[in-house]
């Protein structure tokens, strides 16, 4: 069993932490598996004060991050412009598909393409 790239949202109280530990506690006693907090990253709103952060990442025993550049290959914060953050994206699979223009497809291939070319999209 894996369970990688998972995201928990929660508020930033002791209470709230302490509960998602009781359940990561139970998910390695039924899987049998022992997370490694080492791959673990708290983000935080801008709302929380600094020292609030620190100790509830001392709680888990997780490092604290500004942000997580990706999740899954795509940004994890957009800001306003989502233009600017999925042009590139954009561009990449736009390319892909460009060597597949000058042939004759259907239009059910060409679905078929593009979900293709989409789903083997690796970010750099």
């Amino acid at each position: 069993m894996l369970v990688d790239d998972t995201s928990i949202f929660y508020q930033a109280s002791e209470e709230a932490l302490g509960c998602i530990k009781r359940i990561l506690e139970q998910l390695e006693q039924a899987s049998g598996l022992k997370i490694n907090l080492d791959k673990f990253a708290m983000v935080f709103s801008i709302n929380v004060l600094q020292a609030h952060r620190m100790s509830l990442a001392t709680i888990l025993g997780v490092q604290v991050v500004e942000k997580h550049p990706k999740y899954l290959g795509l940004p994890t914060t957009t800001g306003r412009s989502k233009w600017v953050v999925f042009k590139e994206m954009k561009e990449r699979i736009w390319k892909r598909l460009q060597g597949w223009a000058t042939k004759e497809l259907s239009q059910a291939r060409w679905i078929v393409l593009i979900k293709t070319v989409c789903k083997r999209y690796q970010p750099i």
